[in-house]
């Protein structure tokens, strides 16, 4: 009967489990019995295991080289080429891929790993325990008048965040402060062009995830299309505006030429007086003053309503436009056509041989 003792034994580990690989001895061990034992040799009346990193194929008295990651640590001989156990620690910002330690992608991180091999089956499999950075996005007001400049976080795989560390959201939920004289387009890539990446209420544009912003920090600019206040014109049998006219903060904004048509018979226009959103009187082809720039949504409505007045005496009105009569002529205030225009007999008619003073009134027509 053979006996055989346990002899030499290297305890390895992979996960916790202990795996124990033996080399025979005893009364019965022959050097062709120790060589038939994948991994071990007889050397001087003894068999042995090779060194740890070795291996020694069955029947076979030599050691050999085995298989290992760059940087990895033998911790026992094995049997196979690549059965020898070995210890490798991955350093951060790197990653197992089933060979080798890899570093990250650009803007990924992870901790340091160790990974070990107990010499049986294949090689762990790669464990990818890379993550995506929290990447800084700022949000540049650009010709938001009311707005300030903001910033966010993305991250891949989380989603968007106030602050670096979280919590995460799906959504940006980024929308700037509003007032009349803007609307709100969105932030873009670029000041003036560009390429959409968050909807003007704060949602993600189509083809944009967190995970668009994978490289160094982000600047995105916020879009505007500039909005008109309105001055509305009444007159004085007008329930509703006869006309409004948009005009713009920063461009001149004249009063119009008034609809002469709507002149009460012998009264001229004299003015715009301030109805409502400003104050005072305006004339016409005048600098109509701005609104206040409040931080509202609403838009201001400045009101003017048409002002008339008598026509002056020596003058007729007609279509509300006040017109001198006749040379040598005069009328009453308030005249409506040129029929009222009338001379008198304090009228001096004078030529090159004196003058004379008509004796009774006449009509100029």
């Amino acid at each position: 009967m053979k006996k055989f003792i346990f002899g030499i034994l290297i305890a390895l580990f992979v996960n916790g489990t202990a795996i124990a690989f033996d080399c025979p001895s005893g009364d019965d061990m022959t050097e062709t019995t120790c060589n038939a034992v994948a991994g071990c040799v007889y050397k001087s009346g003894s068999c042995m295991k090779c060194d740890d990193g070795q291996y020694s194929p069955a029947n076979s008295n030599k050691c050999q080289d085995c298989n290992k990651p760059d940087g990895a640590n033998w911790t026992g001989p094995g049997n196979a080429p690549r059965a020898c156990p070995w210890s490798l620690t991955c350093s951060a910002d790197s990653y197992w891929n089933g060979n080798a330690c890899t570093a990250c992608q650009t803007n990924q991180t992870s901790s340091r790993t160790t990974i070990t091999f107990n010499g049986t089956g294949n090689w762990p499999a790669s464990n990818n325990t890379c993550t995506y950075k929290a990447v800084l996005i700022k949000l540049e007001k650009n010709q938001g008048v009311f707005d300030i400049d903001k910033q966010i976080f993305a991250k891949c795989g989380e989603g968007f965040a106030d602050r670096e560390a979280g919590p995460w959201r799906e959504q940006p939920n980024i929308t700037p402060t509003l007032w009349w004289g803007q609307t709100f387009y969105g932030y873009y890539t670029d000041k003036t062009n560009g390429k959409q990446r968050f909807t003007a209420d704060g949602k993600l544009s189509p083809s944009t995830t967190a995970c668009t912003f994978t490289d160094a920090e982000t600047t995105l600019y916020a879009h505007w299309q500039r909005n008109p206040y309105y001055v509305e014109y009444y007159y004085s049998t007008d329930t509703t505006a006869a006309r409004r006219q948009n005009c713009y903060l920063g461009e001149a904004c004249t009063a119009i030429e008034p609809d002469r048509n709507k002149a009460p018979a012998g009264q001229a226009f004299d003015k715009w007086e301030c109805k409502s959103g400003c104050n005072g009187s305006i004339n016409k082809a005048d600098t109509i003053p701005e609104p206040a720039q409040t931080n509202t949504t609403t838009t201001p409505v400045i009101k003017l309503q048409a002002s008339w007045k008598s026509c002056n005496a020596g003058h007729y009105c007609t279509n509300g436009t006040e017109n001198a009569c006749p040379i040598g002529s005069t009328s009453n205030s308030g005249s409506q056509k040129i029929s009222d225009c009338y001379i008198t007999n304090s009228t001096k008619f004078c030529d090159k041989n004196g003058c004379f003073t008509l004796p009774s009134t006449y009509h100029a027509n």
